[in-house]
């Protein structure tokens, strides 16, 4: 698992699958940015 600092940034490739997770109950809060036209989400568990 990678750790990002409040504040911090990751970049992941397009078609790697990847999930978000918080480690305390505060707000995530993002920003994500995607260059293509369209967007297909499959959740991971």
């Amino acid at each position: 698992m990678n750790r990002v600092p409040v504040g911090g940034q990751i970049l992941v490739p397009a078609l790697v699958p990847h999930k978000f997770q918080t480690l305390t109950d505060d707000i995530y809060e993002a920003i994500h940015i995607h260059a293509n036209d369209r967007f297909v989400t499959e959740w991971l568990e």
